[in-house]
C-alpha cells in the first residue's frame, strides 16, 4: 500500500482532508486486526509516519489525520 502525496506542495483548503484520505487504508489496516478494544494511536502513527513523510505530508499533518480518523471511526485511544 502506498500513501498518496498532497495535490499541491503548499497549503491549500482541503489539505487536511486529503491527508486523512491518503492514510485511511493504512489506518484501518493497522487498527482493524487489533483484538484490543482500545487503539494504540502512537503505534499506528509510527507505522504511517515513514511512508507518509516520504509522500510529502508533515508529521503534524499525519498526527492530526490519525486523531481525526480515530474520532471518525469512533475508536478509543489507549492511554
Amino acid at each position: 500500500m502506498s500513501i498518496n502525496p498532497p495535490r499541491n506542495p503548499g497549503a491549500y483548503p482541503e489539505r487536511n482532508e486529503d491527508c486523512q484520505s491518503a492514510i485511511e487504508r493504512h489506518f484501518l489496516y493497522a487498527t482493524v486486526n487489533s483484538s484490543n478494544p482500545y487503539v494504540d494511536l502512537a503505534r499506528v502513527l509510527t507505522e504511517i509516519t515513514d511512508e507518509g513523510t516520504q509522500a510529502g505530508w508533515s508529521e503534524e499533518e499525519l498526527t492530526d489525520a490519525v486523531l481525526n480518523l480515530a474520532k471518525r471511526h469512533d475508536m478509543k485511544p489507549s492511554i
